[in-house]
């Protein structure tokens, strides 16, 4: 043992003996040093793992160190530690409070306990009953083109719009009247968006329906269904072939996934769902209460299909999965469009230009806005933002939803100099979050440190796809948790119990994973869906969306501190609070300092 090593030791064993009640410290030091010694070296090798993430390991040394050493308190310290990155939160909880029975003065575990708690409701109340909304923002109405930062010879004026699409990194616009359609695309700095092409596809074109990456059906008001593809490096747009859907009035129609779409029919009053390839209507809806049924607009995410029927003046939640609605809203003026942002959230623009907030667990409407502009038509999802906007584009405003609760998650630290290193990340639903005012104050071994952020966007980040059933055993999780910041899951690959979703959600939380879903044949349950949504992914149409691209702040830690600070002298490791503008970082994740250097 080198001498260096003696005195680390030396000095960690004076660390872990202090603040120990009296009976507690005498009955440890009957035990031989030597058999302390030994508990202690597997202790530190336990935590030299839990630093570089191999919980496996750790966890297998922290057994040698208990045998050793039955009252080395810190072993339920750092078991907490694994059990928490494992997503393991019950055992994390009880691990903790075994510690605190001992070190109940201990600022650190204390703040670590609260927040593993936070996260164990958080996760499953999120999964169950769907994520809290503290706010909507309205902007103030703007001119769309001048919004998407269209420039002037990019922009037309529809004579007969259908309605806006945005799927991944493409914008589409159709015209009835002239027969086109318009594809948008962001240009290379993803900051404005560009006209890419022009198509002439026929008068009458209602709608363009993404069914994939390429794949477009073109829905028409005649009940014509045409498929495509559209081969983006030859600037084509191929027809595969075509179906008559057998409608004499469809009024909107959206992709519900395994290449069936929704389509609904005004006149003859009815919601039906048709396999695209073959036309064949599988099965048709219509409210039993309602003589005159007539569904003017849809809206689709995940299992949940919003209908907006003019006659009897209400927005229908329908879930696709049960074939049963599953909440019914009524207003003053019929529903001219309506639109989704997420499992449980949505917009209602009527005819007399209000908007309203839906939502899947309240059972009223809320007035958001009166007379927003009457003559606004569309609803359209972009990018986490929902848009209203008229049907010359002229005019137009924007809504977001707030989440208060989020989450700031670290990498564990490195040290250069005198400075720490973090990589971090801020986990918040409901799309993208503006980096700005970052305020953090960082707590090292029990005193106050200046806390820098050096860059807030990194590279993309690392992306695993998985298409087989996603094992949570330990070892699986980490292993997947060492490849990718970002994991793009098939729906049937996810787990099916709930009891399993939220195990996944609360290791992709401790993680700061995101999880998005990908297409599959059939439609993944609202669970599911809220699984990705809590950890700031989503349900992902086109694989090639910017939604899979993004990245984690890098800090700079300063390792000078000043004293009279909260906590005892024994806090030890790095304790990182903070907030970013609006939304407060609730999150109290420790990473402790890396106190053995060999």
């Amino acid at each position: 043992m080198s001498s260096k090593f003696r005195v680390i030791v030396s000095l960690l064993f004076l660390i872990l003996c202090f603040d120990l009640s009296t009976g507690y410290a005498e009955e440890r030091l009957k035990l031989p040093e030597a058999q302390r010694m030994y508990g202690f070296a597997a202790f530190v090798s336990a935590y030299q793992y839990a630093l570089e993430d191999k919980i496996d390991e750790a966890l297998e040394k922290l057994e040698v160190a208990i045998k050793w050493d039955p009252y080395l308190v810190e072993y339920y310290l750092l078991k907490a530690f694994c059990m928490y990155n494992l997503g393991r939160f019950d055992e994390a909880v009880t691990n903790l409070n075994f510690y605190l029975e001992v070190r109940n003065k201990d600022f650190f575990a204390k703040s670590f306990l609260e927040d593993v708690r936070e996260k164990k409701v958080y996760v499953k109340n999120a999964i169950t009953k769907g994520v809290p909304v503290d706010q909507v923002l309205l902007s103030n109405s703007f001119a769309l083109w001048e919004e998407l930062g269209v420039s002037p010879l990019d922009r037309f004026i529809p004579y007969m719009p259908g309605r806006p699409v945005c799927s991944g990194e493409n914008l589409f616009f159709t015209d009835q009247i002239r027969g086109k359609l318009y594809i948008y695309q962001k240009d290379d700095d993803r900051e404005k968006w560009e006209k890419k092409e022009v198509f002439d596809v026929g008068k009458g074109i209602l709608k363009a329906i993404p069914l994939g990456a390429q794949e477009l059906a073109l829905l028409f008001d005649t009940g014509l269904l045409k498929l495509t593809r559209w081969n983006k490096d030859k600037g084509k747009l191929e027809e595969t072939h075509e179906v008559d859907l057998d409608l004499s009035s469809p009024s909107d129609g959206v992709s519900i996934g395994g290449g069936i779409i929704g389509v609904a029919e005004r006149i003859e009053g009815r919601v039906s769902f048709i396999r695209a390839a073959t036309g064949e209507n599988i099965y048709s809806w219509s409210p039993p209460d309602v003589k005159n049924f007539k569904p003017v607009s849809l809206a689709v995410h995940g299992p949940i299909l919003a209908v907006g029927d003019a006659s009897s003046m209400r927005v229908y939640l329908f879930d696709l999965v049960d074939r049963k609605v599953i909440r019914e809203f009524s207003f003053e003026a019929p529903p001219r469009a309506v639109e989704l942002f997420n499992s449980s959230e949505g917009a209602v623009l009527t005819e007399d230009g209000s908007l309203y907030i839906i939502s899947a667990i309240k059972d009223q409407a809320e007035l958001l806005a009166k007379k927003i502009f009457p003559e606004a038509w569309f609803l359209f999802n972009m990018e986490g933002k929902v848009y209203a906007t008229d049907t010359r584009l002229f005019k137009g405003s924007s809504l977001k939803l707030i989440a208060k609760k989020g989450y700031l998650v670290m990498r564990a630290p490195s040290r250069e100099g005198s400075f720490w290193k973090v990589e971090a990340r801020v986990v918040i639903p409901f799309g993208k979050v503006e980096l700005e005012n970052v305020i953090l104050q960082g707590v090292i071994e029990g005193q106050l440190a200046e806390v820098e952020v050096l860059e807030k966007t990194a590279p993309p980040e690392s992306v695993v796809r998985i298409e087989a059933p996603l094992s949570l055993e330990d070892k699986e999780l980490q292993l997947v948790a060492s490849r990718a910041s970002v994991l793009a899951i098939k729906g049937s690959a996810l787990p099916k119990d709930t009891a399993s979703l939220i195990r996944l959600g609360n290791f992709a939380l401790a993680k700061g994973i995101k999880i998005f879903i990908l297409p599959d044949n059939a439609i993944p349950e609202v669970e599911k869906v809220r699984l990705a949504e809590i950890t700031g992914g989503g349900l992902l149409m086109d694989e090639e969306s910017n939604m899979l691209k993004g990245g984690v702040m890098k800090l700079k830690i300063s390792s000078a501190s000043t004293p009279n600070v909260p906590g005892s002298r024994d806090d030890s490791g790095l304790l990182v609070l903070g907030r970013i503008g609006p939304t407060t970082v609730e999150g109290r994740i420790p990473f402790w300092s890396s106190f053995i250097q060999f």
